[in-house]
């Protein structure tokens, strides 16, 4: 009888610890970081930080497959490589959002030194989209080259509008 006990024992231990499954949650959040690092940009303004979360990333793989090929597996290596690799990629998050606000300082500062201002409507709305401002006429606000004109003659009187036009095909 206690010889049955202990091989249940043995073989109830064994099916536990060789059943373990990986942390697919903490997997799912380093993926999920990484992508977010991705969107921030961190491939233009944070791109150690981006290369360091993705040999973090790489390195928790390589621990989830070298975990798939043991029959008694243990996880608890992948659950600190995920930890790292999620804490390495909102660093890039972090750091490229840095890079930005840099950046827009950076430009600012190069427009100010470069005597550059928009120019802005005297009520303080942005000034029209064209440039070199129009100078402005004195029939209107419409300048002479958009405004439409009722054909005349030669002798100068309107031309007499036609009653009736045939369709045109399609």
């Amino acid at each position: 009888m206690r010889k049955l006990w202990v091989l249940s024992l043995v073989f109830g231990l064994a099916m536990v610890v060789g059943c373990s499954k990986p942390p697919q949650e903490d997997i799912d959040a380093v993926n999920s970081s990484l992508e977010a690092a991705r969107a921030a940009g961190a491939q233009d303004y944070a791109s150690e930080s981006l290369q360091s979360a993705e040999q973090a990333q790489q390195a928790l793989n390589d621990e989830l497959k070298a975990q798939d090929d043991k029959f008694f597996k243990s996880y608890t290596r992948a659950k600190e490589l995920a930890a790292q690799a999620k804490t390495a990629a909102d660093q890039a998050v972090q750091d490229a959002n840095t890079g930005k606000e840099a950046m827009k300082q950076e430009v600012g500062t190069a427009i100010q030194n470069a005597g550059i201002s928009w120019p802005r409507h005297p009520r303080g709305r942005a000034r029209p989209r064209t440039w070199p401002p129009s100078p402005p006429t004195s029939t209107g606000s419409t300048p002479p080259s958009t405004r439409r004109r009722r054909p005349t003659m030669p002798s100068g009187t309107p031309r007499p509008r036609p009653r009736w036009r045939p369709r045109a095909r399609r």
